[in-house]
């Protein structure tokens, strides 16, 4: 019975994604090569897991949101990041 339910959330989920790509008029491809230079800019500054990176995008009334998750191992380069 738990997999069925978590079955049924995954392709919720799936159908949700599919929805948003169609509303914002940008294409799955399109959003994988914007994950793939999101993440090699991020590469620059800290040791991270491509593999685990999740691009979500999310439509609302006022306007769209894009979530980029990438867990994060440590700093790259921690001696010449600027203090804030």
């Amino acid at each position: 019975m738990e997999t069925g339910i978590k079955s049924r959330e995954q392709a919720r989920h799936r159908l949700r994604q599919v929805l948003v790509h169609d509303r914002a008029m940008l294409s799955p491809a399109l959003l994988d090569e914007l994950k793939e230079v999101l993440f090699l800019a991020a590469q620059e500054f800290v040791d991270s897991d491509n593999d685990a990176a999740v691009l979500e995008l999310e439509i609302r009334p006022e306007g769209a949101l894009l979530h980029f998750k990438l867990p994060i191992k440590g700093l790259v380069r921690q001696e010449e990041l600027p203090i804030v």
